[in-house]
């Protein structure tokens, strides 16, 4: 508790307890900004996304999921060996 050692009694303990807390949970919260990176796509990489509102992309989605859903039942369960 280094930080304990920098009271020097100019405010109240508990104002002083309160304003290390906010600085710390500030600082985290800096830090994890800091650490996402953003993800950067190109002009030509937005062009060939599919629009999300496009019915038939929804339409070709749904169909693959349920195909791999379809998949995923005929599997065997696990033998617990």
């Amino acid at each position: 508790m280094a930080q304990f050692r920098g009271f020097d009694g100019r405010c109240g303990l508990r104002t002083w307890v309160y304003r290390v807390a906010h600085n710390a949970a500030a600082s985290h919260v800096l830090r994890q900004r800091r650490a996402k990176t953003a993800i950067l796509v190109g002009l030509e990489e937005i062009e060939a996304l599919p629009d999300p509102r496009d019915g038939q992309s929804l339409a070709d989605q749904r169909m693959a999921l349920e195909r791999l859903l379809a998949l995923i039942r005929r599997l065997h369960p696990l033998d617990g060996r």
